[in-house]
C-alpha cells in the first residue's frame, strides 16, 4: 500500500506528539483498506487510531473536527495528509476577517485522483480553511476510490472543490472567492447534510439561532424533519423545540410544510410531526391537530395528536 520511502516519512511523525485519529466505520468495501492504512500509520508513526461508528457518511479518516479524509493518503498525496497532522499555517488577516464573518456550517469537498499532479496542491490550499472557523468543515475525497460519489457529484476531473454541494471550482481552488461565497450565501440554501451536520456535533441551539435570525425558511430542516431516520428527526426536533422558545411565531412558519408533507410520510414519522405542532403553541397548529384526529389517520397517529391538542390546551391555560 505504501512504498519504503513513505513508511520513512510516517516514522518521522513518531517525534511528534498527535492527538488520535478516528476512523469512520462504514458497512463498505472501502473501510476495510482504511483500517489497513490506520494499522500501517499506527505501527510506523505510533498515531492511535480510534474506531467510531458512522451515520450516512462515507468511511474516512477524521484528523480533527475540521477534517476528514475519504482517501488513503499515499504517494505525492502523503505530504498534505501529514502537514495535516501538524501545524497548518494560518492564512492571512483578510482570510482570517473574513471567516469571523460565517454564520451556520460550510461543507468543503476537494475531490483528488491518484496520480494528479495538482491535487496535493489543491489540498494544501485549502488546509489553513480548517484552522479560521469552527463552521468549515473539510472533506478530501479520493474520486476514484468512492467512484459512486464522485458520479453522483458529477466529477468530470480533479482536483475539483466544491462549497456545500453546490458551487464548484475546477483546478487550483481559489480560497478567497471560496470564503467570500462562504460569507455571503444565503443559510436558508443549506442542505440537510449541512444542518445535520449542526445537530449531530450537538449544536441543535446554534441551529435554532441561525434560523432565527434569517427571515427565510429553510427547506432542509423540513426534510430532517421528516427523514425516515429516527436519530436524525431526534436531532431536529430538539432545534424545532429550542426555535419555539427563541421565536414561537419563526417556529409557527413550519407547520404549514410540515402538513404538507404528512400524508407522504410513514406513520412513524406523522406521530412526530403531530408531537412538534403540540410543542409549536400555535393556534393554526391546533387546527391541524384537529384535523388529524378526525382524519383518515391510524390510531397511533391520533393519539399522538390527541395528545398534542392536550399540549397545547395546557399551552393557553399558562
Amino acid at each position: 500500500m505504501l512504498s519504503n520511502s513513505e513508511i520513512d516519512q510516517l516514522k518521522k511523525l513518531k517525534k511528534i506528539d498527535l492527538p488520535p485519529l478516528e476512523l469512520i466505520k462504514i458497512d463498505a468495501p472501502q473501510f476495510s483498506k482504511l483500517q489497513v492504512f490506520c494499522d500501517i500509520l499506527h505501527e510506523n508513526a505510533g498515531i492511535e487510531v480510534k474506531k467510531v461508528a458512522g451515520d450516512d457518511q462515507l468511511p474516512g479518516i477524521r484528523v480533527n473536527r475540521q477534517l476528514t479524509y475519504h482517501a488513503i493518503p499515499s504517494g505525492p498525496e502523503l505530504a498534505p495528509f501529514t502537514a495535516a497532522l501538524g501545524e497548518i499555517p494560518s492564512p492571512d488577516d483578510q482570510l482570517q476577517s473574513a471567516a469571523e464573518k460565517i454564520i451556520g456550517p460550510v461543507r468543503i469537498d476537494v475531490f483528488i485522483a491518484p496520480r494528479c499532479p495538482f491535487c496535493p496542491r489543491a489540498v494544501e490550499t485549502l488546509l489553513p480553511l480548517t484552522t479560521v472557523s469552527p463552521f468549515i468543515k473539510l472533506a478530501v475525497i479520493d474520486a476514484a476510490f468512492f467512484g459512486n460519489t464522485a458520479q453522483k457529484a458529477n466529477i468530470q476531473s480533479t482536483p475539483t472543490t466544491l462549497l456545500d454541494h453546490t458551487y464548484r471550482w475546477i483546478g487550483l481552488p481559489p480560497i478567497a472567492e471560496i470564503m467570500a461565497m462562504a460569507v455571503d450565501r444565503d443559510p436558508s440554501s443549506l442542505s440537510p447534510s449541512a444542518l445535520k451536520g449542526m445537530i449531530s456535533e450537538g449544536d441543535a441551539d446554534g441551529l435554532a439561532q441561525l434560523m432565527e435570525s434569517s427571515s427565510k425558511l429553510f427547506p432542509g430542516f423540513i426534510a430532517l424533519l421528516t427523514d425516515a431516520k429516527w436519530s436524525t428527526r431526534l436531532g431536529a426536533m430538539a432545534a424545532f423545540e429550542y426555535l419555539v422558545e427563541l421565536n414561537p411565531e419563526t417556529a409557527a412558519r413550519y407547520i404549514q410544510p410540515l402538513w404538507d408533507r404528512l400524508e407522504h410520510v410513514d406513520t412513524q414519522v406523522q406521530g412526530d410531526i403531530a408531537y412538534l405542532f403540540g410543542e409549536s403553541k400555535s393556534r393554526n397548529a391546533y387546527k391541524k391537530l384537529k384535523l388529524i384526529t378526525q382524519g383518515d389517520f391510524s390510531e397511533t397517529v391520533k393519539e399522538a395528536a390527541a395528545e398534542a391538542l392536550e399540549d397545547l390546551t395546557q399551552y393557553d391555560r399558562e
